[in-house]
Order: C-alpha cells, then structure tokens, then sequence
C-alpha cells in the first residue's frame, strides 16, 4: 500500500465522500466542455464512452442507432425507466428537443446522479 493510500485510508468518511463528488463535478465540466464545440452525434458518443464518470453499459453500436432514430424524432418527452448511473439518459438529454421533459425513475438516488441531472437540465427543460 502506497502512502497516499494509507493516508486516504485514515481519513473520515464525510472527506472521502466529499473528495468523490468534487471529482464528479470534475469530470462533468470536462465533458460539458469538451461537448460545447462539438455536437454531432459521433462526437458525443465518443466523449460519453470515453468518460471515467459517465459511460453507458450498452453496446456502442446499438445505442448509436437507437439515437440515430431518436435525433431524427427530436423527442419532447424522455421517459428512462431503471437509470442506473443516468449514462443513457445523458446521450437521450443531447438528442432530444430543446425543451423536452426529461423524466428518470430509478430505486436509488445517489448524489452524483443528481449533480449529473443538475447539468442535464437546461432553462427551456424540465426533469423529473
């Protein structure tokens, strides 16, 4: 074990868990801006899979096609029922219309779910 382990060993929990959400947020900025100057879809596919925080579990190919119809239909109302970590609901948030009504359900709330819900809301839209 390292000393930075052990260190990080003996700290409280509440630091810990401080320290995670700070790099969660650190990691949603690099992708929101990383996504502001490019926006077609391969770009978005490629930064989502390539995130240490936000990485769907399905097959790349797959998922591509489903928002392939998707961002065609610009969908004003996303319904993602069993979230997981909100990774598919992000790539659905940069597809669908303007101001689409987001809607997740899911057993579990963590806290990064809701720092990644925060950044998936904009003015015009509203989550649920």
């Amino acid at each position: 074990m390292t000393s930075i382990n052990r260190f990080y060993a003996k700290l409280p929990v509440w630091i810990k868990r401080f320290l995670q959400i700070i790099l969660v947020i650190q990691e949603i900025i690099h992708i929101k801006v990383n996504l502001r100057n490019q926006k077609t879809l391969d770009d978005i596919l490629r930064i989502t899979f390539n995130s240490s925080f936000i990485r769907p579990i399905q097959i790349t190919d797959e998922i591509k096609n489903l928002l392939l119809i998707l961002d065609k239909a610009k969908p004003k109302v996303v319904l993602e029922i069993g979230t997981a970590g909100g990774d598919t609901l992000f790539l659905f948030s940069n597809i669908a219309h303007e101001e689409a009504t987001l809607i997740s359900v899911d057993l579990s709330q963590t806290i990064e779910k809701r720092i990644l819900f925060r950044y998936i809301k904009k003015k015009s839209r509203k989550s649920i």
